[in-house]
């Protein structure tokens, strides 16, 4: 049979590569981590699926194989290769999905589900959140169309995901009191169903995931009554916040007790112990954000380690390096937040370096570039207080400050080139405008002075 196979072997090996990429990198369940990997294995198993509809075009079950490897390939390149390359796995999946479609095959519409599934993921990446949300609808449409969906695990497993996933697009929007909504429905939902079902492990990752869902849409909250003066509010969100997050903490950590090499695992307890740290940065307690923060990091570089071409954990780490920079920043360390600001930038820049299409990357950068400039100036601020600084040392803080804040300008001005700007990225792209404008009344005031070392 090797040396003429048939159909049906080809068939075998091409499940044996699927379930194995499935091990090390499948977009919909945990895994190792190991994307580049999953992703030639995706497309070993693809590639002999095709091979086996060559002697036997009239097997359905084949060509369903074929379009949920490409689906899968569309999911996991998204994180590693960009959306362009996204786009055209998902392309042929859609081809594949049509002619099934045409052929009345019965099960095509979960395949339909996943791939509008996948179109979504795009859309988040391509920061199009009115888009994500119509694809969100048609999702729910789709589900209610399935025979046997509605009401199974499998149906009641999708809602939750999708409540989750509108619930953060309204975040996205600045809609929090609907995004609110939207999660507590969908936290009570799970609790009840992880009460009735207290060994059923999905039920139990889901109220760990729905509790962090929520927890993130009251930080948000609790940010809006920060700037409306609400301060008890404010803390009282905060601390609720909190408690979800340690309890997701708890969750994740008795996971990876269980299996301690678990990926999954890990990827749980560096998010979870990243909000913790957010939360009580937050809250104003400062001495207890750091170890948690760290702990954090060194769980994403872990990461990193085991899967180095995937995006995700990079801009997890970025996103750690700059919360341990605020911590040390709001203790007017300054030395020590710039060593994270600037693996900060290292990391976003490379990340826009492989793919500059990616809005979220650029909105990352103007944020580092933020957190950059306002470090410059605040060194700057602290030097200027030292009678033997000279005014020279103080203006060239100044000018790499207004080089950081015109180099974060420019990102947020390339976004707006491809989309309208969010709420949140618009007051971004005012603060930096704003910093800006400060610094260059101060280099003002200072060359009116008439001193010769700053002429």
């Amino acid at each position: 049979r090797e040396t003429n196979p048939d159909s049906i072997f080809l068939r075998r090996m091409g499940a044996a590569y699927e379930c194995l990429a499935d091990v090390q990198g499948n977009p919909y369940i945990p895994n190792l981590g190991k994307t580049t990997e999953s992703i030639a294995n995706y497309i070993q198993a693809r590639q002999l699926y095709a091979k086996s509809l060559s002697l036997d075009a009239s097997d359905l079950e084949t060509h369903a194989k074929v379009a949920e490897c490409s689906i899968k390939l569309a999911e996991v390149t998204l994180q590693t290769e960009g959306v362009d390359v996204s786009k055209k796995w998902l392309d042929e999946a859609t081809a594949v999905i049509s002619q099934l479609n045409e052929a009345k095959y019965p099960k095509a519409g979960g395949l339909e589900i996943l791939l509008v599934g996948s179109r979504y993921s795009i859309a988040v990446a391509e920061n199009k959140p009115d888009d994500a949300l119509k694809l969100l609808d048609q999702i729910e449409s789709l589900i209610t169309t399935l025979p046997n969906w509605e009401g199974s695990d499998q149906g009641v497993s999708h809602r939750l995901n999708l409540d989750s996933k509108r619930g953060n697009i309204l975040m996205e929007l600045d809609r929090y009191d609907e995004a609110r909504v939207v999660l507590e429905g969908s936290m009570e939902q799970v609790i009840e169903l992880s009460k009735k079902n207290p060994y059923d492990f999905y039920f139990q990752d889901s109220r760990s995931s729905k509790g962090l869902d929520l927890a993130d849409c009251l930080t948000w909250l609790a940010s809006e009554k920060v700037a409306e003066g609400l301060a008890d509010e404010a803390n009282a969100l905060y601390e609720r916040a909190l408690a979800l997050y340690r309890e997701t903490l708890v969750f994740r950590e008795r996971v990876s007790k269980s299996d301690p090499t678990s990926a999954f695992a890990k990827y749980g307890i560096a998010v979870a112990l990243e909000r913790i740290s957010t939360t009580l940065l937050f809250l104003q307690r400062q001495s207890e954000t750091l170890e948690p923060a760290k702990r954090s990091l060194q769980l994403w570089e872990e990461l990193q380690a085991l899967a180095p071409n995937n995006t995700d954990y990079r801009r997890n780490i970025l996103i750690i390096s700059q919360l341990i920079g605020d911590i040390y920043w709001e203790s007017k360390d300054y030395d020590a937040a710039n060593v994270p600001y600037q693996k900060g930038l290292r990391t976003v820049e490379s990340l826009i370096e492989r793919d500059d299409s990616t809005i979220g990357d650029l909105e990352a950068l103007g944020q580092i570039c933020l957190r950059l400039g306002r470090l410059k100036v605040s060194v700057w601020a602290q030097k200027s207080s030292e009678a033997d600084v000279d005014e020279q040392t103080d203006l060239a803080e100044l000018h790499e400050a207004m080089a950081f804040f015109d180099q974060g300008i420019k990102a947020f001005d390339r976004i707006g080139e491809k989309v309208a700007l969010t709420g949140r990225q618009q007051r971004v792209r005012e603060l930096l405008d704003r910093f800006r404008k400060i610094v260059l009344d101060t280099e003002k005031q200072m060359k009116a002075r008439g001193s010769d070392e700053i002429q």
